[in-house]
């Protein structure tokens, strides 16, 4: 049976050639690991995956500096550096059928360019190349690039954490034990929100928006990550 899950503004694609039982609630789609060299396997497919949409972020910020300063943008040889380790990493796997690595990879880069950088570097009216997103802005000033960015850093360890959370909480499932992902995914989100009020960054920038938009996507990849 073919089965699809919509990810940002991509979609990933696979087969599903072995019944398994649904992960709980909280995890809002995907299956639990039939056995722990399922859970295995699939657990590496997604730390590769964490690995790569850090990377990515540390791409996009070192880009915006560099071009806000004038110098030459280092974003998309950083990015092909990125995409060539996750790949080359992705070949060492053996990962169920139902896991698309490349489609994976892709889906997350997508979401940075036409949602994440979009709602995080958005003051200003000259454009940022289109490597970083549609109706992404150059920062205006200093001021504004350094309170973007540690918006945007601020972001990246929500991700971080939230798929950790995720991680652990499959694990738990496999274990028999409760997977405590909500509790998780709060004590995450409650990380977030203190050090985002501690922030001033422009009036477009919505922290509370884009934290839930991260969340809605830990799910959607949780779901096509573990799908076995």
């Amino acid at each position: 049976m073919k089965w699809t899950v919509v990810l940002g503004a991509a979609v990933v694609l696979g087969v599903r050639v072995v019944a398994a039982d649904p992960l709980p609630p909280e995890f809002g789609g995907g299956e639990t690991p039939a056995t722990k060299d399922v859970l295995k396997s699939e657990s590496a497919v997604a730390k590769n995956l964490d690995k790569f949409s850090a990377a990515l972020a540390k791409c996009y910020a070192a880009g915006i500096k560099a071009i806000f300063a004038g110098l030459p943008d280092p974003g998309p040889d950083c990015i092909a550096t990125a995409s060539t380790k996750y790949d080359t990493a992705s070949a060492k796997l053996v990962p169920p059928p139902c896991i698309d690595q490349a489609g994976l990879r892709g889906a997350v880069q997508a979401d940075f360019a036409f949602t994440v950088n979009r709602g995080l570097f958005c003051a200003g009216s000259a454009a940022l190349p289109n490597a970083y997103g549609f109706l992404t802005r150059l920062p205006p000033d200093a001021d504004t690039l350094k309170t973007e960015s540690a918006a945007a850093k601020n972001l990246a360890k929500l991700a971080a954490a939230l798929a950790k959370c995720y991680e652990k909480g499959v694990a738990n499932v496999v274990a028999g034990r409760d997977s405590a992902l909500t509790a998780c995914a709060d004590k995450a989100r409650l990380k977030y929100d203190t050090q985002a009020a501690k922030l001033l960054p422009p009036a477009c920038v919505d922290q509370a928006a884009v934290a839930d938009g991260m969340a809605a996507r830990a799910r959607d990849y949780n779901a096509s990550r573990f799908c076995d």
